[in-house]
């Protein structure tokens, strides 16, 4: 599969060290410059990776602890291929911390982090691959 690019024209100079998405495939994202070939983790506008979880569905809270120490106002979560959802638990915790969260396809959620990120939200992600 070839990848997607797409203009990210947010309004956020590039060099301000604000990482926006710049394109994605099934098996990789474009972060700004870097080609990323694994799940990741935006937090604090800093970008970590992989996202260690290999299935959304298998996701506990030991994956999103990294969250409790600076909770953003808004946690972009991408499933991978298709939307999906976190498991109860992991729902019910995040609730408890009052950390409002989105459940997307990866795909999507790039696409909404590049549009928070114009608007100066303070926000999180934790993405799939695209194909995942």
């Amino acid at each position: 599969m070839s990848g997607v690019a797409f203009r990210a024209d947010v309004g956020i100079d590039p060099d301000a060290g604000v990482p926006l998405f710049r394109g994605y495939a099934s098996d990789y994202f474009q972060v700004g410059a870097a080609r990323i070939d694994s799940s990741l983790i935006i937090h604090q506008l800093q970008l970590e990776r992989p996202w260690r979880l290999e299935r959304f569905e298998r996701m506990t809270t030991d994956h999103l602890e990294w969250l409790t120490a600076e909770p953003p106002e808004l946690l972009l979560l991408g499933s991978g291929r298709t939307t999906r959802f976190p498991p109860q638990a992991v729902c019910d915790w995040l609730r408890q911390r009052r950390i409002p969260f989105e459940s997307m396809d990866s795909r999507a959620a790039a696409r909404t982090w590049n549009i928070l990120m114009g608007e100066g939200r303070r926000a999180s992600c934790a993405l799939l691959l695209p194909g995942a």
